[in-house]
């Protein structure tokens, strides 16, 4: 049974990339190893893949440049990215997802876990892809939210967003006016596999604020989460 599922491994050390690689396989994906981010980049002209699993410590590209080059392309910005790292500070987790990470694995890890999550992962990829929402934007007063080209502008001014943030106020515009916990923020924009914390969705939503002022989209609702505002 071989799935056609492709997965990228870019890990430059070869027991690492040969374990993952290994587990993949056992789980009926299809995986390609590169010791280097440019061959990954090279490749990815020619072949896209369904996911990529990425090491930040690389020899040529820092893992997180890569990540942020691959998030500013259309062709590229739908592919998950799963980095797995020995860097496991909260700092280190936050400034992966601000990068484009869908998830973030320290090492040393569990296969079976790392597997676990690639499922999850891209078993909600394809429950989004098959839903295939027709509307793809968004429109409320003056803020209009492009799914297809991922970008948020207010009054025709773009806002310059990572993909967390996109992500956030994305999911918040989806549900206007209804209370969200931060629980069911994380869960939402990430899944329910990573270490993000609800002090770090609280530093994302400071930061979205101050991009979209003077307008104020999102209210905060003391002791509980986030809404955002049916009307301004």
């Amino acid at each position: 049974m071989k799935s056609n599922k492709l997965i990228f491994i870019i890990e430059d050390e070869d027991d690492i990339a040969e374990l993952i690689s290994v587990n993949l396989r056992k789980s009926f994906y299809q995986a390609l190893i590169f010791n280097n981010a440019n061959d990954a980049l090279l490749m990815l002209s020619k072949v896209l893949p369904d996911l990529i699993i990425l090491d930040l410590m690389l020899p040529d590209i820092n893992g997180l440049d890569f990540c942020s080059q691959i998030k500013n392309q259309t062709k590229f910005a739908s592919i998950p990215v799963v980095m797995v790292t020995a860097r496991g500070s909260e700092e280190d987790i936050i400034r992966g997802l601000e990068f484009g990470a869908y998830d973030y694995i320290t090492k040393p890890f569990a296969p079976k876990v790392l597997i676990a999550r690639i499922n999850n992962i891209l078993k909600r990829v394809t429950i989004t892809e098959d839903k295939n929402i027709e509307q793809n934007i968004l429109s409320f007063n003056n803020i209009k939210i492009d799914t297809q080209k991922r970008e948020i502008s207010i009054e025709d001014k773009v806002l310059d967003l990572t993909f967390l943030e996109f992500q956030l106020i994305y999911f918040l515009a989806q549900k206007p006016g209804m209370v969200l916990t931060r629980d069911q923020i994380i869960e939402h924009t990430r899944g329910q596999n990573h270490n993000i914390t609800n002090r770090s969705i609280d530093v994302q939503i400071v930061t979205l604020r101050k991009k979209m002022l003077p307008w104020d989209y999102i209210e905060t609702v003391r002791g509980v989460g986030y809404r955002f505002k049916e009307m301004l």
